[in-house]
């Protein structure tokens, strides 16, 4: 865009200028209609939501909405990875802006992994022994390397990590001789994530504009039925109370709190190819209610919409058996489709400027896992995948979990 003719002054061709307090652009050439032609693409902020091509600002201090109030003319990338947008007028959002949409929809992933699948929670159907009143105890760790991206306003991103730790037990188990059985049972556990937080800031997308760090405490109650042939059913029922942070590289954040409600419906059908070979297809369907409460930084109010989403999964295992005297060792290869459903978060800015976020995204995990049942009462299992997007999307994430089970 530089040099520009008839302009002598090529002071800032090239750099990125800030102008705080109550500044204006004034047309060096005497014309009075705007230059939305040729010329240098000046980014123009009017309002919180809209922009127009003949002022940088109206007066108003934009500090108590998603923008920021400074006419720019694009430097070199800030942060690596960050892309200038291609459009002749451009909002120009805070950092906050990014920093804030990412909240929601990380406390959804958090939710996700503390629920994880059947497998991932209890181990294979040959495990789910014990009869009685309080019958069996069961564990597990886990954890993900998580790079994702979501569309919307500011198109927020995620990298970093998750962890975390569950223990359950069965309040009351009935199990036959051909491993039929219904076991019902209670958890709780607890799950943290910290990483960076890019998106589109300052006329930059993904840019790096902060670190978040959010923890989550959930408690929850299944039931699970496992029928002839170890086909089985399991109903997850979950509760999640959040806290964190999310802080701006400005130093500007807010502290995050709020809670979710998780419902989720599994089921699988072993299907046996061979002897020692089953392939089991699975599905499950997951809703979700997102309750974050309000807050506010040191410029305006941020409220949280709330929001009700499904997860749905397909996928299935490849699973062999092996013996190795009286230990039972079941390895298996899964694959997942993974499918978050059109539902969008908002955050308001000062009670009227909104940033959309749109959470619908799809991916497919590939890994495997270890089922190791020492004896009647005593199993470990342990599982792990990779998943990318498998729309336009960015997602790369690594996960795995290790956890026992205790029957009497």
């Amino acid at each position: 865009m530089c040099p520009v003719p008839g302009w002598s002054n090529q002071r800032y061709c090239g750099q990125l200028v800030f102008a705080f307090g109550n500044h204006r652009i004034a047309n060096a050439r005497d014309n009075p209609d705007p230059d939305a032609g040729a010329g240098i693409s000046v980014i123009a902020v009017a309002h919180a939501s809209s922009s127009r091509t003949n002022t940088a600002d109206d007066g108003k201090s934009q500090s108590a909405t998603p923008v920021e109030p400074t006419p720019i003319i694009q430097p070199a990338p800030p942060t690596p990875g960050a892309t200038a947008p291609v459009a002749a007028v451009i909002q120009i959002y805070r950092p906050e802006a990014p920093a804030y949409a990412v909240v929601p929809l990380a406390a959804h992933q958090l939710a996700l992994t503390s629920l994880g699948t059947f497998h991932e929670r209890q181990g294979e159907q040959a495990s789910l022994s014990g009869n009685g009143v309080v019958s069996a105890i069961w564990g597990r760790v886990f954890g993900q390397k998580l790079d994702q991206k979501w569309g919307g306003t500011v198109s927020p991103a995620f990298d970093g990590t998750q962890g975390g730790f569950q223990l359950g037990v069965d309040l009351f188990g009935k199990t036959s001789d051909g491993g039929k059985g219904d076991h019902f049972g209670v958890f709780a556990g607890r799950a943290w994530m910290t990483g960076d937080i890019r998106g589109f800031a300052l006329g930059w997308n993904n840019l790096t504009v902060g670190r978040l760090k959010l923890n989550g405490t959930s408690v929850g109650g299944y039931w699970t039925h496992v029928g002839p042939g170890g086909w089985y059913i399991d109903a997850v029922a979950m509760g999640s109370w959040y806290g964190g942070s999310s802080l701006s590289s400005r130093g500007v954040g807010i502290d995050t709190d709020g809670k979710s409600v998780t419902l989720s419906l599994e089921s699988g059908y072993p299907i046996n190819l061979a002897p020692g070979l089953t392939f089991e297809p699975q599905a499950q369907i997951i809703w979700q209610r997102m309750m974050l409460d309000n807050t506010n930084d040191a410029f305006s109010t941020v409220d949280f919409s709330t929001t009700s989403a499904f997860t749905g999964r397909i996928g299935g295992r490849l699973l062999t058996s092996a013996h190795i005297g009286a230990t039972l060792l079941q390895p298996y290869f899964k694959m997942n489709l993974w499918r978050d459903f059109n539902a969008q978060d908002s955050i308001l800015f000062g009670g009227s400027d909104a940033v959309v976020t749109q959470r619908a995204a799809t991916a497919v995990e590939l890994g495997g896992g270890l089922g190791v049942q020492f004896n009647s009462s005593v199993s470990l299992n342990a599982t792990g995948g990779y998943s990318t997007a498998f729309d336009h999307n960015k997602r790369e994430g690594f996960q795995g979990t290790i956890g026992f089970r205790v029957a009497w």
